[in-house]
């Protein structure tokens, strides 16, 4: 929490993180998935095969905002509970899978398969560390992943997603004396977007109908 990681902004963190794991011996690499913000992975392999298991984590916060009691930069600690920016979303969240796997490392663990610690950047805008994960094939084989945003400790095991696209919507050009003798590429985009919350969604047993 003392180590500010606005989002676009998670350089600092990221080295902290890259050299925790470095001193304890665990294997480090990082993903750049923006000039200065980085994806650190640290794989953690046993001597056969077996699950691959994925702790995901991110590193990112929002700005602070006005309206602080405590630093938010502080990690003040008051009657048993921390203040800070990003204590729950999702700081501990990062430390708790940190110290997880180094304790597995310790333990020799895992004799089969392989743990991927994996502290992604931009889970506040847009998620380009969670897609660089995908484009590097990170996700490949995977048997099962945990996430560890705050729950309450109740277990989630299912989440809604998104999907985004780039679409190109195409017009002719005309002169406004005859706008019959072209095709609006604005007023086509505009039938696009009313038209999509008719489309709808799949329908997942837990999370219910998704919706564009």
């Amino acid at each position: 929490m003392k180590i500010p990681s606005i989002c676009g902004e998670e350089g600092p963190i990221a080295d902290f993180i890259a050299g925790w794991l470095g001193s304890r011996e665990l294997p480090v690499e990082t993903i750049e998935v923006k000039p200065g913000r980085p994806d650190v992975i640290s794989r953690v392999t046993g001597r056969r095969d077996g699950p691959h298991l994925m702790f995901n984590a991110h590193v990112d916060t929002v700005p602070p905002g006005a309206g602080w009691v405590h630093d938010p930069f502080g990690a003040e600690i008051e009657d048993g509970r921390m203040y800070g920016r990003g204590t729950i979303d999702m700081k501990s969240g990062v430390a708790a899978m940190m110290a997880a796997v180094a304790e597995c490392k310790a333990e020799g663990l895992p004799r089969n398969g392989e743990i991927i610690l994996a502290a992604v950047v931009d889970e506040e805008s847009i998620d380009l560390g969670s897609y660089a994960l995908v484009q590097k094939g990170l996700m490949e084989g995977l048997d099962f992943a945990m996430i560890s945003e705050a729950t309450e400790l109740n277990v989630v095991a299912a989440h809604r997603g998104r999907a985004v696209f780039d679409v190109t919507v195409r017009g002719k050009a005309a002169h406004s004396m005859w706008p019959d003798h072209g095709e609006s590429a604005i007023a086509n985009a505009a039938t696009l977007i009313n038209s999509l919350p008719k489309l709808g969604g799949p329908t997942h047993p837990k999370n219910g109908r998704f919706y564009s």
